[in-house]
This record gives C-alpha cells, sequence and structure tokens, in this order.
C-alpha cells in the first residue's frame, strides 16, 4: 500500500454473485423447475457473456460452487437465475465483474427486481481467527450506517438479517474470537455472515445487504466492492475494541455512528486518499444520504436516522463535496469515471 496514499491496490481475492429474474417472471417456489429444467434465459444471459466479452461460462443445475475458474449460471429458486463470477482479485478482477454488470444494463431482457440481491464473497484465508473475528465485530458496529446506504427493501429482510437487530450480541459481550464466529458462522442469512468459513467448507465471508439493482449498475458495483474490501484490510488491523465502557462508542459492540465510520474507513482526510477511493467515499457518502430515509418504522424511521441525515449534510460541507450533483456522485453521465486508469486506483 502506498505509505502516503489510501489506494485501491489490495490483493485480497473475492467473487460475485449476481441474482436475476428468469425471463417468465415466473415464481419458482409455487412453480418450481421439473428435474434437468433450467429458467427461461439462463442461455441467453450465458451466450452475451460469452460472445461479447470472450469469458468463459458454464450453465449448470444448482450446486454450491467455490474457487470457481469461469463464470457459473445456474438456476436459483429466489429469482430465477444466479450468474457467479470466477474467483477475482485487484482492479482487472473488479473491472471484469463491472463489464458484466455493464452488459446486463443494456440488454432490455435482463431485470433484477426486489426478489434479486447481489453478494460478495471475500477471501480471508490470509487471516488469522482473531482478525477473522475483528472483521466481524467492526462490521457489527458499522452496520448501521452500511444499512442506510441501501433502500429500505433491504434493511429488513429476512435473507439480509440485521445482526444488530438480533440478540446474539448486546454492547457489553465480552469479546471472545470463538463465540464471534460461531455466532455469524450458524446462519448465512445475516447482512454478513462467515458460515462457510465456521463449517470449514471454505475460508471466506458473504456479504449480502447489496439490492438487485445492483446488477445491472457498474458504477454501484465497483465502488461497492472497493468499500468492502477496504474495510476488511481496515477491520482485520485495528485493535479488539476494549471492554465496553458507556461513554465510548469504539469499546465493545456499540454502533457507530457515520463519522464515527468515516473515522474509521481513514475517509476524513482528502489528502490521504487516491483519486479513485475519493470517489468512492463520496459515491458511499451521496448513498447513504439518498437511501437513510424510507417509510419504515422503529429504528429504520427518519426519526431514528436523523443523526446519520445531519452528520452526511456536515460531511458533504467538511469534505467540500458538492451537494447538488449528488445524482451525478451516484450515477456519472460520463463512463470514463468507471474504467478510466486514472480512477482504477
Amino acid at each position: 500500500m502506498d505509505s502516503t496514499k489510501i489506494v485501491f491496490n489490495y490483493s485480497r481475492r473475492f467473487g460475485a454473485e449476481f441474482e436475476l429474474n428468469s425471463f417468465d417472471n415466473r415464481d419458482f417456489y409455487l412453480q418450481p423447475l421439473f428435474n434437468g429444467e433450467l429458467p427461461l434465459g439462463i442461455d441467453h444471459i450465458g451466450n452475451i457473456i460469452c460472445s461479447n466479452l470472450g469469458f468463459a461460462v458454464k450453465i449448470m443445475k444448482y450446486h454450491h460452487t467455490h474457487n470457481n475458474e469461469v463464470w457459473i449460471l445456474k438456476p436459483d429458486r429466489s429469482c430465477g437465475i444466479e450468474v457467479c463470477s470466477p474467483v477475482v482479485k485487484g482492479w482487472s478482477g473488479l473491472k471484469s465483474i463491472c463489464e458484466v454488470a455493464d452488459l446486463f444494463s443494456k440488454d432490455s431482457k435482463i431485470c433484477a427486481n426486489e426478489k434479486c440481491s447481489f453478494h460478495l464473497h471475500v477471501d480471508v484465508s490470509d487471516c488469522t481467527k482473531e482478525q477473522v473475528a475483528k472483521i466481524l465485530t467492526y462490521w457489527i458496529k458499522c452496520e448501521p450506517i452500511f444499512l442506510d446506504s441501501v433502500p429500505a427493501q433491504r434493511k429488513r429482510n429476512k435473507f439480509c438479517q440485521c445482526i444488530g437487530m438480533t440478540d446474539l450480541f448486546e454492547v457489553d459481550t465480552l469479546w471472545d474470537e470463538n463465540l464471534i464466529i460461531r455466532k455469524l458462522g450458524t446462519n448465512k442469512y445475516f447482512t454478513m455472515n462467515c458460515e462457510h468459513y465456521y463449517r470449514e467448507a471454505r475460508k471466506t465471508i458473504e456479504i449480502r445487504i447489496t439490492e438487485g439493482q445492483a446488477c445491472l449498475d457498474p458504477f454501484l458495483i465497483k465502488n461497492w466492492i472497493r468499500l468492502i474490501i477496504h474495510f476488511i484490510e481496515y477491520a482485520k488491523q485495528s485493535p479488539i475494541p476494549p471492554k465496553y465502557n458507556s461513554n465510548d462508542c469504539w469499546s465493545g459492540f456499540c454502533w457507530f455512528d457515520l463519522e464515527d465510520v468515516f473515522k474509521f474507513l481513514g475517509f476524513m482526510d482528502d489528502s490521504q486518499l487516491s483519486i479513485g477511493m475519493k470517489q468512492t467515499r463520496d459515491w458511499f457518502l451521496a448513498r447513504i444520504y439518498k437511501n437513510v430515509v424510507s417509510n419504515l418504522p422503529g429504528i429504520w424511521s427518519e426519526m431514528a436516522r436523523k443523526i446519520t441525515q445531519d452528520q452526511a449534510l456536515r460531511l458533504f460541507t467538511q469534505l467540500g463535496i458538492d451537494f447538488s450533483v449528488i445524482d451525478e456522485l451516484l450515477h456519472p453521465s460520463n463512463p470514463d469515471l468507471i474504467y478510466s486508469n486514472e480512477y482504477k486506483l
């Protein structure tokens, strides 16, 4: 890593899952596939990946895949079609995933509605058990802000349950790496889970909170993956949070406010950020402000998220980000902002 800049030059491996609707938009719970039947449209999707980008593709019946060397397409009962990337790393790997999303966005037959989502699997085989537990711990502390950045249908969703809204951890739960990994490894339907790691099937962590629209948005995917990889690198090297202190949000399993998350990620000083990471930081702030207000009750209500709203507005000013171009920060009209070499790191 550059000694003076936060740069996206991490070598951590990752893989992505796109969930897409079958072309007949069928409900697979009510109308399950027959033996050997494949969802309508899976061949079309495989063909456009192969013919337009030259990537190797396999279309298969449903099964658990890992360490993919090619793009795998298979049925998915929740939405229709699951598209799994090969294991990749760095900018070249991220760019290949963005290019697939770009293709999907330009094909009128391909849809990803509220039944769909985008999952990211991140390799942590280089991490000690303590480091994995720290990644999970800091995710819990940052989780409300990450959820502020996604649409309402992902904030309360049985397939990406908010860990902080369960009774798995109290703010004063004593830190124990085995306890943390076990609790977040027995259910894959958390916002972040280590089910495969806990079962010793493979050393990965999965992040599930991103909405289906991400599958059709290369700029969203680019920044989301960079943000998560960056978060993991910072979390694994951070200290174990000290024993809970009611006057210290950095202690125990206390939740961070938005400004705390930005401090944790090193996002408060422009001089320390590369152009590419500044783009990701600005995108994240715009996305939070765009999605923090919802019509949901309780913790996700407008009143409950007032502190995030106020801090987001303050950060726009403090960081010199033009609030009037918030839509451009989320959906740039210039495609060079996605793929140009200037922004890749």
